[in-house]
């Protein structure tokens, strides 16, 4: 059971919804998180994994603006110190977030042919793309989750554990359908990424699945303003980054961001404009607007958690990478990277879905110390 743990945790959050919450589909999916989290970190204690303790203690006493990033921030930090001393048996591991991510999939499938199971707890009146929203409450959430988990699954194949195992197939087609029907321009950034891992580790026939995975996405991203969508992330990080000054070392606080923009919004306009018809005819007008995230996530690590609890992150997803990089499994490293290539231009660290299943990621590149330790 404790080695299932992180498989279980990841699953239930991807698939967890409850309507009658403030955020139907993030609150759930923060609560179940830090629920196994914890758990995990007593059936380990006191094995916790020093590289997160930093991180942790830095989340328990920065300032929550906003209790649901606050119960995420601690789950992540908790998973990241006491998973990896669970032993996750990785091919179990992909089995189950396989079929929870094929079962995404096909409500995916199922919401582009306008059959919505989650009507009454997703958003209402949505059109084109923005309607396949799944399970995460919105497309970029979903193709976000898949990608990493259709690289798993990919992993089995190539290692011949596939063979046999008659739901392979259907879980892989499900997870490409939705990625491509979700049309996400950060699926195509995360794709490459995980190419360019492949590619380093010599990985042909992965690095082809991936070629192909990408052409598809392009294919289904014609029609999409890339250079509004650029523009756009533009406009949020000339908008957000000089406040990086304002509290360098411990940052504004979690959940800062929204709480603050309002204010570095107009400070931003103030500066640039002298009048309201100078703001009028600004071409970056029609990105103004509240804004919960950035959609650059290490820029609003830096504003939220300060630099301090940017090198406390980087301390806890570096130390087992640059430990047992060379002995982890390609896949697993390509699935790693298109998390973190996609946090250049969404908030992945900011879900608690993407959280669980990078914690549970990184928790595979390393063995246990059970594991590691002599047998007297």
């Amino acid at each position: 059971m404790r080695r299932a743990l992180p498989a279980l945790a990841v699953a239930v959050t991807l698939i967890t919804v409850w309507p009658a919450a403030r955020s139907a589909f993030h609150e759930p999916k923060a609560w179940v998180f830090l629920g196994a989290a914890v758990l995990g970190a007593a059936l380990t204690l006191p094995r916790w994994r020093w590289s997160a303790l930093p991180l942790l203690a830095l989340t328990v006493v920065q300032p929550w603006h906003s209790a649901e990033e606050g119960v995420m921030a601690l789950a992540f930090a908790w998973a990241l110190a006491a998973w990896p001393s669970l032993g996750i048996e990785a091919r179990q591991f992909t089995r189950v977030v396989g079929l929870a991510a094929a079962g995404v999939g096909v409500i995916v499938v199922l919401q582009a042919i306008g059959l919505d199971v989650f009507s009454m707890a997703g958003p209402q009146g949505l059109t084109s793309r923005l309607r396949l929203y799944g399970t995460l409450g919105n497309p970029d959430f979903v193709a976000s989750v898949l990608l990493p988990i259709g690289l798993l699954s990919l992993s089995l194949r190539q290692r011949g554990e596939g063979r046999g195992e008659g739901l392979l197939v259907p879980i892989v087609v499900l997870i490409v359908a939705a990625l491509v029907l979700t049309r996400s321009f950060g699926t195509l950034l995360a794709a490459l990424a995980a190419g360019v891992v492949l590619l380093l580790h010599r990985r042909g026939q992965g690095v082809l699945a991936v070629l192909g995975l990408s052409a598809l996405l392009v294919v289904g991203l014609l029609g999409r303003d890339a250079g509004r969508t650029l523009a756009g992330r533009r406009y949020l990080v000339s908008v957000a980054l000089p406040h990086v000054l304002d509290a360098p070392l411990f940052g504004h606080g979690l959940g800062a961001t929204a709480l603050a923009w309002p204010e570095w919004e107009l400070s931003y306009w103030q500066a640039r404009c002298p009048d309201a018809a100078c703001v009028a005819a600004d071409p970056q007008r029609q990105f103004a607007a509240a804004q919960d995230h950035l959609h650059a996530d290490w820029l609003e690590w830096l504003l939220e958690r300060g630099l301090l609890g940017t090198l406390a992150l980087l301390l806890a997803l570096g130390a087992p990478l640059v430990a047992h990089w060379r002995r982890a499994d390609p896949f697993l490293l390509a699935a790693l990277a298109a998390v973190l290539a996609r946090s250049l231009v969404d908030f992945p660290l900011h879900r608690p879905a993407d959280l669980c299943l990078l914690a549970a990621l990184l928790a595979q590149v390393s063995p246990p110390p059970a594991a590691t330790s002599p047998t007297p």
